[in-house]
C-alpha cells in the first residue's frame, strides 16, 4: 500500500537544481526527481544539513523559488513551495 498523501499530478524529471540557504552563503547540487506546482522532490548526493527555509533555483528556467522542508530522509528531501 503507498503512503502517497499528494494530491495533485506531478511530474517525474531527472534535472539537477541548486538548493540554497536565504542568505545564500550554502548551496548544494541536487536532483530533482519530481516537481508539481506546490511542491517537490528531490536527493542529495551527500546528507545535507538543511535550513527549514530553502531557495531553489531551475536552471533549464532561471526561475527561483522559496520552498520549506516537508520531510527529510536519508539523501531525498521533499519541500512545498511558499509565497513572500
Amino acid at each position: 500500500m503507498s503512503d502517497d498523501r499528494r494530491h495533485e499530478f506531478r511530474l517525474r524529471t531527472y534535472e539537477q537544481v541548486k538548493v540554497s540557504d536565504q542568505s545564500g552563503a550554502a548551496s548544494w547540487t541536487c536532483d530533482l526527481i519530481d516537481v508539481s506546482i506546490q511542491g517537490c522532490c528531490l536527493s542529495a548526493r551527500d546528507k545535507p544539513s538543511l535550513p527549514d527555509v530553502v531557495d531553489v533555483t531551475f536552471p533549464r528556467t532561471q526561475e527561483t523559488r522559496r520552498a520549506q522542508v516537508i520531510w527529510h530522509r536519508d539523501f531525498d528531501f521533499g519541500l512545498r513551495f511558499v509565497t513572500d
